[in-house]
């Protein structure tokens, strides 16, 4: 069974679909409401609390994710330069600006939050998770965590699995004609 998807799917839907409506969840939860609220600076996508100075980030992990051994989960796929921006807020931010790098200085400005990631891992018949709080970046990976939150297990039961309207393309008949 494939939570988020068929087998004739492309391999990155179940993972990219899963991550989207982990995102969607976590606004229609949150962002209703003050303090809450969503950002996309440069592509990545923040819900934050500005009372409390937070930003929660959805992601996917590796095999590693919401493993409770002393084990440093990864993210499953490089980040760019947005995320590099978070891990370093978390870190010092940025002291001395001017000595950043031009694409630096020009990257979307991020708040001076705390940066948090929702990390995801899913298998065919669970989800796991954790809240965690990244130390350091290595080649565009997360590899290393100050805190990690590991959260339950979650086997979905797919019959409770609902989508929306909008989650469907409407059926229609293309006009196949050659051209020339």
């Amino acid at each position: 069974m494939l939570m988020f998807g068929t087998d004739n799917d492309a391999p990155f839907i179940p993972g990219t679909t899963g991550w989207g409506r982990t995102l969607r969840t976590l606004r229609d939860l949150t962002c209703h409401k003050e303090p809450w609220r969503k950002d996309d600076p440069g592509g990545l996508s923040l819900t934050i609390n500005d009372r409390r100075r937070v930003a929660i980030i959805v992601a996917t992990g590796n095999e590693m994710t919401a493993n409770p051994a002393n084990v440093q989960p990864h993210t499953k796929y490089p980040k760019g330069a947005q995320t590099a921006a978070a891990v370093e807020a978390n870190a010092i931010g940025d002291l001395f600006p001017e000595t950043l790098s031009e694409s630096e200085r020009k990257r979307p400005q991020l708040p001076d939050y705390a940066y948090w990631w929702f990390l995801l891992r899913f298998t065919p018949s669970k989800i796991f998770s954790e809240l965690s709080f990244p130390h350091r970046m290595e080649q565009g990976w997360i590899v290393e965590w100050k805190v990690r939150i590991i959260l339950p297990d979650i086997e979905p039961d797919p019959s409770k699995l609902k989508f929306g309207a909008d989650d469907f393309a409407p059926d229609f008949d293309p006009d196949v004609r050659r051209i020339g």
